[in-house]
C-alpha cells in the first residue's frame, strides 16, 4: 500500500514541478487530457507482467524523483526560502499573480534565482525517469497509458495495488 501512494506521489509531484517548470505546456497537456480518456477502454488490457515492470519502474522512477526533489528543496533553502513561501510563489506565478504574493524585494530575487535554478534541473530530472522506466523495460508511452489507466480504472488499480503489496514482502 505505501508503495501505491509513493507511486502516485511521485506521479503527481513530476506533474507538479513540470507544470512549474514549463507552465504553459504542461496546461496545454493538462487540456488534452480527456483524449485518452476515450481510449481507456483500449489500455485496461495490460499483462500481469507489463503491471509488475510498471511497479518496478515506478519505484526506479520514485527514486530519481526523490533525489531530485531533495536537490531542489536545497535549491530553495540556499535561497533562504521556506519551501511553503516558495509553493506560494509558485502557484501565484501559475495563475499569473505573482505580485498579489505578500513578499520582500529580497524573496522575489531568491524566489527567481531558485526557479531558474530548477528549471534548469528539468532536462536532466526527466531524462533520468525516462532511463529508469526504460531500463525496467517500459517505453515511457506505454508507461503513462498504465499510470492513465492506473488513475482512471478501480481494476488497473486493484492489480497494481495487489502487486505492488507482494513486491513490499
Amino acid at each position: 500500500m505505501e508503495l501505491t501512494k509513493k507511486v502516485k506521489g511521485t506521479i503527481a509531484t513530476a506533474f507538479v514541478m513540470a507544470s512549474m517548470c514549463f507552465g504553459s505546456a504542461a496546461s496545454a497537456q493538462g487540456t488534452a487530457t480527456p483524449q485518452p480518456q476515450n481510449q481507456q477502454q483500449q489500455t485496461e488490457n495490460f499483462s500481469e507482467d507489463e503491471l509488475r515492470t510498471f511497479v518496478q519502474a515506478s519505484a526506479k522512477a520514485m527514486t530519481v524523483q526523490q533525489k531530485s526533489q531533495e536537490e531542489m528543496l536545497a535549491v530553495i533553502e540556499k535561497e533562504n526560502l521556506s519551501f511553503d513561501k516558495f509553493t506560494e510563489m509558485i502557484q501565484a506565478h501559475q495563475q499569473q499573480k505573482l505580485k498579489e504574493v505578500e513578499a520582500t524585494p529580497e524573496e522575489f530575487a531568491a524566489f527567481n534565482i531558485a526557479a531558474q535554478q530548477i528549471v534548469e534541473m528539468q532536462p536532466k530530472v526527466q531524462e533520468e525517469v525516462q532511463l529508469a522506466i526504460e531500463e525496467e523495460g517500459l517505453t515511457v508511452d506505454k508507461f503513462e497509458r498504465i499510470m492513465l489507466a492506473y488513475q482512471q480504472d478501480p481494476a488497473v488499480q486493484a492489480k497494481v495495488n495487489k502487486i505492488a503489496e507482494e513486491q513490499q514482502q
